[in-house]
């Protein structure tokens, strides 16, 4: 496991979507949630601590610059052309997929991450979604499913 949290934090912290503030941000809800279960002396979920570990360590990955963040594209340029997974920043797919509506969760089940959805999608974020699913390779999906995990719950 801890080869996967080097791998996880590793694309957080190459990833454009990601800065400093809101990986900090990120780290602080969760630190506050653990508080908040330790008070209640309620045990942590797993999920939970190893959601921090992988977020500390993407941030102390972006602080010591040991990996270079993407490039951002030009603006307007990715609202426009749903563009396949493998091509792009896939905490980005995530972000624009929020943003126009999309309401798919990820659910971590251990020895996978599948994605459910409850509750309708607006029909953009349904087209950007299936644009970029069907384009997707089954490694490019399981990244998705994990971005889908971490920046959905924060």
């Amino acid at each position: 496991m801890p080869k996967e949290i080097e791998q996880i934090s590793l694309k957080i912290a190459s990833s454009r979507s990601f800065d400093g503030y809101s990986t900090w941000r990120i780290l602080k809800t969760i630190d506050r949630e653990i508080e908040t279960l330790g008070s209640d002396n309620r045990p942590v979920p797993i999920e939970l601590a190893r959601l921090r570990s992988i977020i500390a360590r993407a941030r102390e990955l972006r602080r010591r610059r040991h990996v270079p963040v993407q490039a951002a594209s030009a603006p307007g340029e990715a609202a426009e052309q749903p563009v396949p997974a493998g091509r792009m920043d896939i905490f980005d797919v995530v972000e624009r997929y929020r943003a126009l509506g999309g309401r798919r969760l990820a659910v971590d089940l251990g020895q996978a991450v599948e994605i459910r959805q409850w509750d309708r999608d607006t029909p953009e974020a349904s087209e950007l979604w299936n644009a970029v699913w069907s384009a997707a390779s089954h490694s490019e999906r399981e990244a998705l499913a994990s971005a889908l995990l971490i920046r959905g719950r924060f």
